[in-house]
């Protein structure tokens, strides 16, 4: 109760007080510490202030999750052998995504201890692979020359089957599918809106504390620091967007899907990325081909057709600019990058002839590279990355064994989406969603054919990702399949 004569001190005010004097502190603590350990000191401290005022734990986690997988703050706990590793990870790393996971674990398990949560789901169909895949990895280690670096790597995908192991089994309803879809989109907008300005100004406008890029050049990176990375996120979570515009949602959250498509797609082109120009095209083919499935009825093809035609009349005014940059990337110079493929190609073939059963232990190639490399140009005139292929990198890190369980592992994600998608023949919003992931994923493995990405790479988590919300779809779908998304 309040007692007469004196102020009455509301929660808002409290909170407005304690964040000043906050601020204060963090300026004074901070002022000695290096942007990335101010970024992640001012995360945990105030991280709990922020849970406060939200109110809810669990949602307010997954999109900060969400918004942390475009975003690179780490810390790499590494000695000085193994700094300048490239192409994998080169130490023990500590990042903003895997604490907030952490976090979620805390809340999850303290949920199973007061008997509001159920027992674990570890989905064998995903889990099986995922396992001997981790295991092919680490016995690699065995015939590794630094097998430090392949149990680095092993440790981040690890994280990684943590992470969809966590999403697998607390994504339950069709409101926490459209709650992170959204948060997916929503990211996905900033990148465009980013991209743009970074085109149209020639600044990175993303600190580099924050993963972001020291400069820009005639190449747009969003949030990344390399415009390939950024491309293979852009498509990634493109078909997603795209999959949306055609489905049951409201007009106005179509249009925000539609302008973002467009302003990604454009910061797609600025990327100056081939490998995601094409990958993308082959992505919204095998999206385009479940939608047209998914349409019923006159009233679903008008639609289609408006919103195809809205589309249209939106690039129309850019297709001359666009086509000429796309050939003159296609058939211009392009400083040898295509051609220094096939060198990289031959060294990694003759890798997996020599170690075709285990390969040379994950995280190793560009450690063993140059002692088979025979070619005339030499590796050291062409890159001192691995090899851009991921099937390739794989196998030659690998094994064939790694290789073949690589593709049982996608394969199965695949198989529990196309379940997703036949076991529910309405417009809901979940299939719709199904269908753009699924697209991401044809995309990543397209671009993957010209690209590299070591599996303890940040692109790589998206696949895991994208792996448990499919599988949490699909119980949910299968569960309720009359659920239907509110037009």
């Amino acid at each position: 109760m309040a007692v007469a004569g004196r102020y009455n001190i509301g929660k808002p005010q409290v909170i407005l007080i304690a964040g000043i004097l906050f601020g204060f502190l963090l300026i004074l603590f901070f002022r000695n510490f290096g942007p990335t350990y101010g970024t992640f000191l001012t995360f945990g401290m105030t991280i709990p202030l922020a849970i406060t005022i939200v109110g809810n734990a669990k949602r307010f986690l997954w999109a900060i999750l969400i918004i942390c997988l475009p975003i690179t703050v780490d810390i790499s706990l590494s000695s000085a052998e193994y700094i300048e590793h490239i192409s994998g990870t080169s130490g023990y790393l500590l990042s903003l995504f895997e604490m907030v996971l952490a976090g979620l674990y805390v809340i999850w398990f303290a949920e199973m201890a007061r008997g509001k949560a159920m027992s674990i789901n570890f989905f064998p169909r995903i889990t099986i692979p995922a396992v001997f895949l981790i295991g092919i990895a680490a016995l690699s280690m065995v015939f590794a020359r630094y097998p430090f670096l392949s149990g680095f790597e092993i440790i981040e995908v690890l994280k990684m089957y943590f992470c969809f192991l966590y999403l697998a089994n607390n994504i339950k309803s069709e409101s926490d599918i459209r709650f992170v879809v959204t948060f997916l989109v929503f990211g996905l907008l900033f990148e465009g809106i980013l991209g743009f300005a970074q085109h149209r100004y020639s600044e990175s406008f993303w600190p580099t504390a924050l993963g972001g890029p020291p400069w820009i050049d005639d190449r747009i990176s969003g949030t990344w620091v390399s415009p390939n990375d950024f491309a293979w996120y852009l498509t990634f979570i493109l078909p997603i967007a795209l999959s949306l515009v055609f489905s049951g949602i409201r007009p106005i959250y179509k249009l925000v899907c539609g302008i973002t498509f467009l302003l990604c797609g454009g910061s797609l082109m600025w990327s100056n990325s081939r490998g995601g120009w094409v990958s993308l095209g082959i992505a919204i083919l095998f999206v385009s081909l479940f939608l047209f499935n998914k349409i019923k009825g006159k009233k679903g093809l008008i639609n289609t057709f408006v919103w195809s035609v809205f589309i249209l009349i939106l690039i129309s005014p850019l297709f001359p600019r666009l086509s000429a940059k796309v050939v003159g990337r296609f058939a211009g110079a392009d400083r040898g990058a295509a051609e220094s493929r096939l060198p990289q190609y031959d060294v990694a073939c003759r890798i997996i002839g020599s170690n075709p059963i285990i390969g040379v232990g994950i995280n190793n190639y560009t450690e063993v590279m140059h002692d088979y490399d025979i070619t005339k140009e030499g590796l050291e005139t062409i890159t001192s990355h691995a090899v851009h292929n991921i099937f390739l990198n794989i196998a030659a890190e690998m094994g064939i064994l790694g290789f073949v369980i690589f593709i049982w592992f996608i394969t199965a994600i695949f198989v529990e989406g196309m379940t997703s998608i036949s076991s529910n023949s309405n417009r809901g919003f979940v299939v719709y969603a199904v269908i753009g992931m699924l697209g991401g994923l044809m995309a990543f493995l397209v671009h993957g054919l010209v690209d590299i990405a070591s599996p303890g790479s940040k692109l790589f988590m998206f696949v895991w990702f994208f792996a448990g919300i499919i599988c949490a779809i699909k119980n949910i779908v299968v569960t309720n399949p009359a659920s239907k998304s509110p037009s």
